[in-house]
């Protein structure tokens, strides 16, 4: 009887360890590595599966000294031959039982993305409404980065760069923010400098203009124009710049 009880107290344990599990992000020059803090029972898979067609990508996880692994390739991403959204599970097969849970999305992680600047694309990690790690996986021209938030009276005052991802001629920059409830863009243009394949910008935002449309829900994106007319845009999926901007 102890036996059974140990078997199961063994199980349940290993059950919730499997449901609360947590994954660490890093990136290597070309693949991103997922890093878990617990074996447990039973042999594991990390599942990412294309949320539209149902693909996937089954890869075991690996010990690698005191860590447990899986290792994500850009040719492994480019070779499901599908961009768009990638949810990420924890599969455990133990016996004849088979556990999936979704894996949670910690903050941690929320900078931490995989570019491609040959096959131009960014596999980047998102929280989803239910708290859950997700990806977007799609082509891209640049990628960026916000490096200072700061404010000044009525004003947001925000650095960035750009790391373009190939030669693109343009001749202006913006910060674009957009929303589905409000008609028209609110623009902010942007000063920037251009050093080989980097871009930097300030750009100052007026809080008094946006104010009025906090309980919107708004998207931000940078832009770069040549003679008015739009090359390429980027969303930015920045929480801190978001909630500097609508909650000052």
């Amino acid at each position: 009887m102890n036996q059974v009880k140990n078997i199961k107290h063994v199980l349940n344990n290993g059950i919730n360890r499997i449901k609360f599990h947590k994954v660490n992000l890093d990136i290597n020059d070309d693949s991103i590595v997922f890093n878990l803090g617990f074996n447990g029972f039973g042999n594991k898979y990390l599942l990412i599966k294309h949320r539209d067609t149902g693909k996937r990508i089954s890869k075991p996880v690996k010990r690698n000294s005191n860590k447990f692994e899986v290792e994500l390739s850009n040719p492994e991403l480019e070779n499901m031959g599908e961009t768009g959204i990638f949810d990420i599970y924890l599969k455990t097969k133990y016996g004849r039982s088979e556990f999936i849970e979704r894996t949670k999305f910690e903050s941690i992680n929320e900078n931490k993305f995989l570019i491609n600047k040959k096959g131009k694309t960014i596999f980047r990690p998102y929280r989803t409404d239910e708290s859950y790690l997700s990806f977007t996986f799609k082509k891209a021209h640049f990628n960026y980065e916000i490096i200072s938030l700061d404010s000044d009276q009525n004003q947001a005052l925000i650095e960035g760069v750009l790391d373009l991802f190939q030669d693109i001629k343009f001749d202006s920059v913006e910060l674009a923010l957009k929303s589905d409830e409000i008609d028209g863009n609110k623009i902010f243009n942007c000063e920037f400098d251009k050093e080989k394949e980097l871009v930097h910008f300030k750009v100052k935002v007026n809080f008094e203009s946006i104010k009025v449309y906090k309980n919107s829900t708004w998207n931000l994106y940078i832009r770069l124009k040549n003679k008015d007319i739009i090359i390429f845009e980027e969303s930015l999926h920045d929480n801190d710049l978001r909630a500097f901007l609508f909650n000052n």
